[in-house]
């Protein structure tokens, strides 16, 4: 089982708590709400954080090649290892971003998918 659904299964068990408890329960449950949305936005922050300086290396990449296409000639074995290497760890450290990013923005949309169905047949 993935992290995110124990996420989903713990918010759940905590909801059963809440509606057992009553006026405490609800207290804790409101509790727990802020502070997920702390950690929610916390997380968001990192994501932009590291979007920003993966998006600074990638322009500092691009300059790098950019001003390093010389003519086959004049370009060292050096030189191309060095901006082969760039671009790998550069490829790299994007897709491990948009994997970071695709989990996040997954665990973030299923609880909510799951709760709305839910809360409409409550209301109803």
């Amino acid at each position: 089982m993935k992290v995110y659904e124990k996420m989903w299964l713990a918010g759940l068990g905590a909801y059963g708590r809440y509606e057992k408890m009553g006026q405490e329960g609800k207290k804790l449950f409101e509790d727990l709400v802020v502070e997920g949305d702390d950690l929610r936005d916390r997380y968001s922050d990192k994501i932009d954080e590291t979007r920003e300086k993966l998006m600074g290396k990638m322009t500092d990449t691009l300059g790098k090649v950019r001003s390093s296409l010389l003519p086959e000639s004049e370009q060292t074995d050096e030189e191309k290892e060095v901006l082969s290497k760039q671009i790998e760890e550069l490829t790299l450290a994007v897709k491990a971003l948009t994997e970071v990013e695709a989990s996040a923005k997954e665990a973030a949309e299923k609880p909510a998918a799951k709760t709305a169905p839910k809360t409409a047949a409550k209301a109803g």
